[in-house]
């Protein structure tokens, strides 16, 4: 496929210009902006399209469909010119450049490229790699837009500052209404992604969101997925996620083109990579396999596992696990920033599931935690395991990432230990299961 948009456009043949212009009124319409409306498309494309200047080749036939023409008579196909998109990667320009999700790379380059999905939300525990897979997507499917935009929810304070930024990009120098009204940016914005074809990557989109839901700010990031998502065809938003909003949920419910991806645990020949771009390691089968279980698969983690054995271990993975220390600084201040976003009885619920002996049923939980409700207990569990702090290896049996039970673990036991140097069992009465029913090393 050629790098230009111009090359998937159609235009109106010259000598056809003036018929179908006339068909506009004749077939029941009164003004192209009507027209637009029932097909629900900006006046802008109808009026290029309608001038001679090219479309969308799909937005071209609804056209023609709706005004009694034969596309392939009244149009051509514009020539390629070879115009590369215009970009602007922001902070993703920072990303590393390992990769290592073929498989979640060749999915979402069919629902963006081919499928031309105009919403599709990357999901996944952090660490797990969202940001440097939409990175490094998008700079591989970028000549297929007009338009490519990377940036992070982090550097705005409401949708407004995203949406400024956004229609700054996309319309360049050209004169636009100056507007002030979140609608009104919206308007604006989804003309830009009808009239040309656009990638929009937004990262940590959870940043928004509390209990699935936007927060002050940016309320009105619901109504700028469901413009996105009835749009199909054209542009598309891709989003990134430690948990996925309620909007798109239910898009995802009624709408086949709106989809979502969740990153799970790399595989040991990735590990492997992973390992090897840090430098040469000694290890048995066996070694890259626990690798895998205990740190998840997780990208960021591993990094870090990898620096660790290299400069302590002498680069031998076998010696860090006799050694024993799984849970080191580093990780210990990525799993802490994790779990102090935690409220105290989500945190009550992971500390039970970490000193348990076994995984834990859903209805073991509910008879140690008899405190809660049990639509509360239901809806913290479905919270936890929506940020992948817990996964049901079974119907109603639990369990928590071997990372995060370690360093739950560890903290108990320093707790623990400093409340019996100062006479102060505050821990050791809160979790009495732990002389009983904990694993036997925690005793």
């Amino acid at each position: 496929m050629s790098n230009s948009s111009s090359s998937r456009s159609l235009k109106l043949k010259p000598e056809y210009k003036k018929q179908v212009k006339a068909s506009v009124t004749r077939r029941g319409f009164a003004s192209q902006t009507h027209l637009a409306t029932k097909l629900g498309l900006s006046r802008d494309v109808i009026s290029r399209f309608l001038n001679g200047k090219p479309v969308d080749r799909l937005n071209a036939e609804e056209i023609c469909d709706k005004l009694g023409w034969d596309v392939q008579e009244v149009t051509f196909f514009q020539t390629s010119i070879n115009k590369q998109p215009k970009t602007d990667w922001g902070e993703a320009a920072d990303s590393p450049n390992s990769f290592e999700r073929e498989e979640e790379f060749e999915i979402l380059d069919q629902w963006i490229v081919k499928d031309r999905c105009p919403l599709v939300l990357i999901e996944g525990m952090a660490g797990m790699g969202k940001t440097n897979l939409s990175y490094q997507l998008a700079k591989q499917i970028a000549n297929h837009f007009d338009y490519v935009i990377w940036r992070s929810m982090d550097q705005y304070q409401s949708l407004e500052e995203l949406l400024d930024d956004w229609l700054s990009f996309l319309y360049e120098q050209q004169e636009i209404e100056e507007v002030k009204t979140t609608e009104e940016k919206l308007k604006q914005l989804k003309q830009k992604l009808e009239s040309d074809r656009c990638l929009l990557i937004l990262s940590n989109i959870h940043i928004a969101l509390k209990d699935f839901s936007f927060i002050d700010g940016y309320q009105g990031c619901e109504k700028l997925l469901k413009l996105i998502a009835k749009k199909t065809n054209k542009s598309c938003l891709l989003i990134t996620s430690n948990v996925t909003p309620n909007t798109v949920n239910q898009l995802e419910r009624n709408n086949q083109l709106v989809r979502r991806i969740e990153i799970k645990s790399l595989s040991v020949k990735a590990i492997q990579n992973i390992f090897s771009s840090v430098g040469s390691f000694s290890a048995s089968d066996e070694d890259w396999v626990k690798l895998k279980e205990i740190y998840w698969g997780n990208w960021f983690v591993l990094k870090n596992v990898a620096h660790n054995i290299q400069r302590n271990f002498d680069s031998n993975i076998t010696n860090f696990f006799e050694f024993g220390d799984y849970v080191f600084n580093g990780i210990e201040q990525f799993i802490e920033e994790q779990l102090d976003k935690l409220s105290e009885t989500e945190k009550e619920v992971m500390y039970w599931v970490a000193i348990y002996r076994h995984p834990i049923s859903l209805f073991e939980l509910r008879d140690i935690l008899s405190g809660l409700f049990n639509d509360q207990l239901l809806n913290i569990i479905k919270y936890l395991k929506s940020r992948f702090f817990l996964e049901s290896i079974e119907e109603g049996i639990l369990v928590q990432p071997p990372m995060i039970r370690e360093y739950i673990i560890k903290r108990l036991i320093n707790n623990i230990t400093e409340e019996i140097v100062n006479n102060n069992l505050f821990w050791l009465n809160r979790f009495p299961l732990l002389l009983t029913t904990a694993q036997s090393r925690i005793r």
